[in-house]
């Protein structure tokens, strides 16, 4: 990868191989760091694990933040409240 390359560019890229590539794939979800930092992206030492989960059609998926970028008057409240005001696409 170019120095250039977005961040973007480099995710896309990424997630095409991913989708096309059952063996890297599998590579990916049993290396995500080494993968990550081999296509360009930069992991801080201090993240110690990286989670990779695969989506499913039929499971809604949340992420508690880190409580240190929660903080703040009402912030957390603010996250919750605009999550649980969000309704999926397909209306239901």
């Amino acid at each position: 990868m170019t120095e250039k390359s977005t961040f973007e560019e480099r995710a896309a890229k990424l997630l095409k191989r991913i989708r096309t590539d059952m063996n890297f794939k599998q590579e990916f979800l049993s290396r995500p760091r080494q993968i990550l930092e081999q296509t360009g992206f930069e992991i801080p030492k201090s993240i110690q694990h990286i989670k990779v989960v695969e989506e499913a059609a039929d499971t809604m998926y949340v992420v508690i933040p880190y409580e240190r970028r929660m903080r703040g008057p009402g912030r957390a409240n603010k996250l919750w409240e605009a999550l649980l005001s969000r309704r999926p696409s397909n209306g239901e």
